[in-house]
């Protein structure tokens, strides 16, 4: 995921993966040649399986954020599914990071999401392993959004407090969808707490939903 550009007036995110797509049609060339030229047909289940992937692997979501009209009109494609939708700037409770940590290595993956009222609504399709990279972005947006709220001086003022305050959105929105898993290793990365004081953390929240 990156910034596409950045105006006083707008700001435009994509994630895509257009690149392993192209990778992928790319590899599949050498062999439809291999098949069509040279005659040797069993390449082309290759080149096939290659383009396959291609069609498999592409996603791309792009927002774009209007200070003009305070919106965010985004978009988001795959195979078979095509989606998009309008949020007003005023709907935006906060922007907020989910985590992942899948396969047998089990590294932590990350992606943002725009927080509303009525549920969050994810800036990608696929996670990235940038951290960093994540939480520049997220600042970034929210100091497009929210003007008022967030400037450089208090978004870089990073207490404990600060950033817990800032996390409960997102760790709300993961309990929400029932990810308690990825809301104890979110604050486990973001607050660099250890796995008791996460659990502790979580559940403190979590109560405090269903007491509302």
């Amino acid at each position: 995921m990156k910034i596409l550009r950045q105006t006083p007036q707008e700001l435009i995110t994509v994630d895509s993966t257009v690149w392993i797509s192209m990778i992928c049609a790319l590899a599949s060339l050498p062999l439809f040649y291999v098949s069509v030229v040279l005659r040797k047909n069993g390449s082309i289940f290759g080149a096939c399986l290659f383009i396959l992937f291609a069609v498999l692997a592409y996603t791309k979501m792009t927002f774009v954020f209007d200070a003009v009209r305070r919106t965010v009109n985004w978009n988001g494609h795959k195979l078979y599914k095509v989606a998009s939708g309008t949020i007003t700037f005023d709907e935006i409770v906060g922007i907020g990071t989910e985590t992942s940590s899948g396969g047998e290595s089990g590294e932590i993956t990350y992606r943002l999401t725009i927080l509303t009222p009525q549920g969050s609504v994810p800036m990608a399709y696929s996670y990235g392993g940038n951290s960093q990279q994540y939480e520049s972005l997220r600042k970034t947006i929210l100091a497009f959004v929210k003007p008022e709220r967030y400037n450089a001086a208090s978004l870089e003022a990073t207490t404990f407090e600060s950033v817990a305050a800032e996390n409960e959105p997102s760790i709300r929105s993961l309990l929400a969808q029932g990810r308690k898993i990825d809301a104890i290793t979110l604050v486990r990365t973001r607050e660099n707490l250890g796995l008791t004081q996460a659990v502790e953390r979580v559940n403190d929240v979590e109560m405090r939903m269903k007491a509302e």
